[in-house]
């Protein structure tokens, strides 16, 4: 299982942060390691309509390594990929997405031998960025799922599948301090694959 987040996640001092001046957004992404210490990630997301304080201080309620890394000793799952993948979602144009980084993505999910895709989009604006590899994913014949806090724009995307969560902008697994329960919604969304 592979994660692909739309929080703006890039790794601090090692990674630049996702450039918020680029006009119809930063198409870019970075790429996180399974082994990463969630204190090392910083958020750079560029919309100012939904709360960052949560992702900023859990970055793993929208890179939920740690989450996985428990469905994978509990038998649940087998296991999880050496590397995700971090966007910053608010992409207007999608062209440059579409043409490089989305056949990017694919390659080295190929390469990585990934079967699961778990997609974390974190506002409205990023399903559309998440859907657009949701999809191409699915093509692919890899196998997707993702978190949906606004169904509305989920369901015009038309993707495969998706958990729906009854959570705020920015709190795609809920609580921060509810780690039981982000894991449970993690589950909840890998269990579509098999339903």
């Amino acid at each position: 299982v592979a994660i692909i987040s739309s929080a703006g996640l890039s790794i601090q001092n090692k990674q630049e942060p996702f450039n918020s001046k680029i006009k119809g957004g930063d198409c870019s992404f970075r790429i996180i390691p399974s082994n990463i210490n969630m204190d090392e990630l910083s958020e750079s997301h560029r919309s100012k309509t939904f709360d960052h304080s949560g992702i900023r201080s859990n970055p793993s309620t929208a890179m939920p390594i740690p989450q996985l890394d428990d469905l994978v000793s509990e038998g649940f799952i087998g296991s999880i990929s050496n590397r995700h993948f971090s966007f910053m979602g608010s992409i207007i144009n999608t062209r440059e997405l579409i043409h490089d980084s989305i056949p990017k993505i694919i390659s080295m999910l190929t390469e990585d031998k990934v079967d699961i895709v778990l997609f974390i989009p974190i506002w409205p604006m990023c399903p559309q960025t998440v859907g657009l590899i949701q999809k191409t994913c699915e093509e692919k014949n890899i196998l997707t799922t993702s978190i949906s806090i606004i169904d509305e724009i989920t369901d015009m995307l038309k993707v495969k599948r998706y958990f729906s969560v009854p959570y705020a902008l920015g709190y795609p697994l809920g609580d921060i301090d509810n780690y039981s329960n982000q894991k449970e919604v993690c589950k909840s969304a890998l269990n579509l694959i098999s339903n």
